[in-house]
């Protein structure tokens, strides 16, 4: 028998192979070290004060893989898991900021930190809040109507359809004065509200319902349903409003149905006539001093309509659209719109659809990829001296000359979804999609503090004949009606000062 013998160095070698076959299949060789992410960030502001936007922007890298956290601390107790978070500081102090990322190996870098001073924010109390109410279901665009003795009404959407909760409501002084509930389908479920009421000379309440694709005129003082008419398309945005003398009502349909741009008596008995039928309309129009109606679709084009419901005329404004028109002293014609990422606002001659100018705001090349600067819903106010105010997807109030000189601009905490509103002092006061409550002055400077009144503010506010400011904003599932107080004693005389002009929503020059 012969004997193998194993030598020292073969030994080695046959344990280092072992080794090597023990390892991770995608390691080759001995393991490499990995490198670790390096951490750093931007601060961008337009001011660094206490209530305002604050964007951190991270700009970390990983030269061997990639990032999968990211972990913030504001320097107060509040921190942040998203790459790019938007900040608002309660109070102004003086603050480390620090950042700490790690990657997909499970490394994590270096903490990055800077300092952020915080100014205090302005001096000016917010506006004082005289009550609020909770709604029993959340707001879907509609915006509250105030009737002269001060009687909020506004529409909302129940969570839960199946229970038969309502969807209409009146409120004075902060307390109910009676709801409505729509039924909807074979099903009797509870419908949705998903555009704003519209009140007439005598008191009357008009809104639109969902699914059920109605126009109900309702009695202001129990709520009962006065008339009715079926439209046969459902409707969304669009406010129903009225001609001069108020025996003609006009709405937009958004689909289902014939769609397009209704006219119905004021009694609800008869339907006059559908512009281009088998458009859909999201817009609220506007009608002129000589009853012109102007109303836009989402087919990309503008409408002017003569009361007999043939065209006077149509311009190409963008691709899409939900908000409000406004005519100005002069007869001039606005609009804002969302043109893509794109938004636009254009001022049009009301006798010929000419554009006198047109305003387009486009994301620059130093935003995120898929960042927009649409202005899809809301719309523009107007002041007496007529200075027109327009918000949008990029998140600023801004103030223009009747020929289209930018004057100023102010920013909000979020998008602006809202028209503005105009008091008798030439302030202005909006909501943003962050849930902030903002007053400016005429010279675009913050009068007040912002208040955060919610979630989002989707609806546009109303300033009451006495001055007082009806906003809803949603917190949660639910929606919730406020009346504030500034030194306002009445809206702006003059212009078209607020959403469909005025707290009824009568939307005619």
């Amino acid at each position: 028998m012969k004997k193998i013998t194993i030598t020292k160095t073969v030994l080695a070698i046959l344990l280092l192979v072992s080794f090597v076959s023990c390892e991770d299949e995608e390691t080759v060789g001995f393991p490499t070290q990995t490198i670790k992410p390096v951490a750093d960030f931007e601060v961008i502001a337009n001011r660094l004060r206490a209530g305002e936007r604050i964007e951190f922007k991270d700009s970390s890298s990983d030269e061997d893989g990639f990032l999968t956290s990211w972990n913030w601390d504001f320097g107060n107790g509040d921190s942040s898991t998203e790459q790019s978070p938007t900040y608002f500081y309660p109070e102004g102090g003086d603050f480390t900021v620090s950042l700490t990322v790690s990657d997909n190996t499970g490394s994590a870098s270096q903490t990055s930190s800077q300092r952020v001073v915080i100014e205090e924010s302005v001096s000016g109390d917010p506006p004082a809040e005289l009550w609020n109410f909770t709604l029993s279901g959340k707001l879907d665009r509609s915006s509250p109507a105030v009737s002269d003795d001060g009687t909020v009404f506004i529409g909302f959407n129940q969570e839960n359809r199946d229970n038969q909760g309502p969807d209409f409501i009146a409120i004075k002084n902060g307390s109910q004065v009676w709801d409505q509930v729509f039924i909807e389908g074979s099903q009797e479920r509870s419908d949705q509200i998903r555009s704003s009421p519209a009140i007439t000379s005598d008191g009357s309440v008009y809104t639109a319902s969902y699914f059920s694709r109605t126009v109900f005129k309702l009695n202001p003082s129990n709520g009962n349903i006065d008339a009715e008419i079926n439209l046969d398309t459902r409707i969304r945005n669009s406010c129903p409003v009225f001609s001069p003398d108020e025996s003609t009502l006009y709405v937009g349909g958004h689909s289902r149905g014939p769609r397009g741009f209704h006219s119905t008596n004021s009694s609800l008995t008869v339907s006059n006539w559908i512009f281009q039928e088998d458009q859909d309309f999201n817009a609220t129009p506007a009608v002129g001093a000589d009853g012109t109606v102007y109303i836009a679709s989402t087919n990309d084009f503008i409408y002017a309509v003569n009361p007999d419901g043939s065209e006077k005329w149509s311009s190409m404004y963008g691709s899409w659209t939900a908000t409000a028109i406004a005519i100005g002293e002069d007869g001039t014609v606005y609009i804002a719109a969302e043109d893509g990422f794109e938004g636009v606002f254009i001022a049009f001659n009301p006798d010929t659809g000419t554009e006198k100018w047109r305003k387009v705001f486009t994301p620059g090349p130093d935003e995120e990829a898929g960042t927009t600067f649409k202005i899809n819903h809301g719309g523009p106010a107007i002041a007496p001296d007529g200075t027109i105010y327009i918000g949008g997807h990029e998140q600023k109030l801004i103030a223009y000359d009747p020929d289209g000189t930018e004057k100023w601009s102010f920013e909000a905490n979020g998008p602006i979804e809202t028209v503005p509103a105009i008091d008798n002092e030439g302030n202005i006061y909006f909501g943003d999609t962050a849930g902030f409550f903002h007053s400016v002055s005429p010279e675009g400077e913050k009068i007040r503090q912002s208040v955060q009144l919610g979630d989002e503010i989707l609806a546009s506010a109303a300033i009451g004949s006495d001055g007082t400011i009806y906003v809803a904003a949603n917190d949660g599932d639910l929606g919730v009606v406020y009346a504030l107080r500034t030194d306002a004693t009445g809206l702006a005389d003059g212009g078209w000062p607020m959403y469909a002009k005025d707290p009824k929503h009568t939307a005619r020059r």
